[in-house]
């Protein structure tokens, strides 16, 4: 379970002093997927880097299994899994060399390496490719082995940044359903992305992050009863995306953990 409770995160000082987070706080529970969504600026980066322990908050705690990740960080990061935005990292390494570097790291035993890789890796048709060097994946291949190397250790907690960006279609189907199972295993994972249509048919709640504050977490089903039967997924990005404080004042977030 992720639990962020009250984080602020300021930069600064004085005159110059910027508020990146205020005072957020939401909950992901284990058998669950969260969304956290929000544009440039929302603050979304900032909450992936303290949640994962990154950088310390100026206020505020995250608890990975009721381990603070300031407080006892060796046993909170043993309790994630962690996909960065990112595709330049262990390029000289084939997929099979990278997961057995991150299996080690983390003592996996031969038989949950083989059960991952049998079951995951042909879920997410990297399979055939895990004998080549990661320098030559695609986009999407890349980072479903950077996802696998992030549950073969079974973490209780799923963390992914952006990680539907560059994928195909089929591809975003098949890590969505990869995701569902290892929630449905009793984990959390955590999703963060730009839009909400990204995160359709997969997220359990959503989180929207505008300027900082969380002014919505629930459901998609309650985003749509927010904005009426004729809001569609691509309408509701635009409100969050463009027209923020029109559409997410603090007086219309029932049901949100928001602290505006």
């Amino acid at each position: 379970m992720i639990q962020v409770v009250e984080i602020t995160q300021e930069f600064g000082q004085g005159k110059k002093q910027k508020t990146a987070l205020k005072r957020v706080s939401w909950t992901v529970l284990n058998g669950s997927v969260t969304g956290l969504i929000g544009r440039k600026g929302s603050g979304k980066t900032a909450a992936i880097r303290i949640i994962t322990g990154i950088q310390e908050p100026s206020h505020g705690k995250v608890l990975l299994d009721g381990n603070d990740i300031a407080q006892d960080p060796m046993e909170a990061r043993r309790a994630f899994g962690y996909v960065p935005d990112t595709t330049d990292q262990f390029l000289g390494l084939t997929g099979e060399e990278y997961l057995s570097f991150i299996a080690d790291i983390y003592e996996v035993e031969e038989d949950d390496r083989r059960h991952c890789l049998s079951t995951y890796a042909k879920e997410l048709k990297v399979d055939l490719e895990l004998k080549h060097r990661m320098s030559g994946y695609s986009k999407g291949v890349y980072k479903k082995v950077m996802l696998l190397g992030a549950m073969i250790y079974q973490p209780r907690n799923l963390i992914l940044d952006e990680f539907f960006d560059g994928l195909s279609a089929s591809e975003v189907d098949s890590v969505k359903q990869v995701l569902k199972e290892y929630a449905q295993g009793g984990r959390a994972v955590l999703v963060a992305d730009k839009k909400l249509q990204t995160v359709d048919r997969l997220c359990d709640q959503v989180v929207v992050l505008v300027e900082g504050e969380s002014k919505y977490t629930g459901s998609l089903t309650g985003l749509f009863d927010k904005y009426g039967d004729a809001a569609s997924l691509d309408m509701i990005d635009l409100m969050i995306n463009k027209d923020t404080d029109k559409w997410f004042s603090s007086d219309e977030t029932q049901g949100s953990d928001s602290a505006d």
